[in-house]
């Protein structure tokens, strides 16, 4: 479940669906239809212009949450997606999976840009700094939190 940066939508899954329901009228403005299997996170990139979805599908969409319709389809996962988060400044998203490997992609394109971790333990959750320098998230089990810097990976 994700609040638009605006407060006034809210996204969240119903099944395979995505559904972005206004707050005050509670009815339901978009009904995006993509993925194979359960959504496990979805967010709202900081102007509230796209939403990213996730799941059980090895998949990450990106949706347009105006217009109610699909922009990208982001291949590449080798195991379910638990955790996406937007940069900062909207233009990267970073996602993390089962299979423990963190992903930064291009927003505009939806191009891969680079694999920036490659764990041996599933990955939780994935967060930005305030600035976009770096990058955090967290192995499941309880193994650990690891900070990056993003320059250091940037090709």
């Amino acid at each position: 479940v994700a609040f638009s940066p605006d407060g006034a939508g809210l996204a969240f899954d119903s099944q395979n669906d995505l559904l972005v329901r206004g707050i005050a009228g509670r009815k339901v403005l978009h009904s995006f239809q993509g993925h194979t299997n359960s959504i496990e996170a979805i967010g709202f990139s900081p102007d509230g212009h796209l939403i990213a979805s996730a799941g059980n599908d090895r998949n990450v969409l990106l949706w347009d949450a105006n217009a109610g319709r699909p922009l990208f389809t982001l291949t590449g996962h080798r195991d379910d997606v638990w955790s996406l988060a937007f940069s900062p400044d909207g233009r990267s998203l970073a996602t993390a999976d089962d299979s423990g490997c963190v992903k930064l992609w291009h927003v505009s394109t939806g191009r891969e840009l680079l694999e920036v971790a490659r764990e041996p333990k599933p990955i939780l959750k994935v967060a930005f700094s305030p600035d976009g320098s770096r990058l955090a998230y967290i192995l499941k089990y309880g193994s650990g939190i690891r900070v990056i810097n993003i320059a250091d990976y940037e090709p």
